[in-house]
C-alpha cells in the first residue's frame, strides 16, 4: 500500500502539537464506512492535559472511522494511543517503571 500524508489532522490530534505529519497506513471500506489507520508525528510544543510542553518528538497510532452519505462525510469516530503519547510526554510512567508513590 502506498503511504500518503495529510494536510488535515484527525480531529484526534491533541492541542499543542506541532510540526504534525500524518501518514496512512491502511484504509478499508465496508459499504457506507471507510476505516483509516494512520500514524502521527509531530512535537508537543503546548500543555496537553496538564502536561506542560517539553519539545519532545513524538509519535503515535490512531483509527478514524467514517461513514459516507451521498459522497460526503457525514459522521466520524477517532480513537489515538493517548496513552502511549502522554508516556512520551512525560504524562504517565513509561511501561515497567513503578509510579510515583504518595507521600504523606
Amino acid at each position: 500500500m502506498r503511504h500518503r500524508r495529510h494536510r488535515r489532522p484527525p480531529s484526534a490530534v491533541p492541542p499543542g502539537t506541532g510540526g504534525v505529519e500524518i501518514t496512512t497506513d491502511l484504509v478499508l471500506v465496508d459499504g457506507d464506512y471507510v476505516t483509516v489507520r494512520w500514524t502521527l508525528r509531530g512535537t508537543h510544543l503546548g500543555e496537553f492535559r496538564g502536561v506542560p510542553p517539553s519539545g519532545a518528538e513524538v509519535t503515535y497510532t490512531g483509527i478514524s472511522i467514517f461513514r459516507i452519505e451521498c459522497g460526503r462525510i457525514v459522521e466520524t469516530w477517532d480513537e489515538a494511543d493517548l496513552y502511549g503519547l502522554l508516556q512520551q510526554i512525560g504524562g504517565l510512567p513509561a511501561t515497567g517503571e513503578p509510579a510515583a508513590t504518595p507521600t504523606a
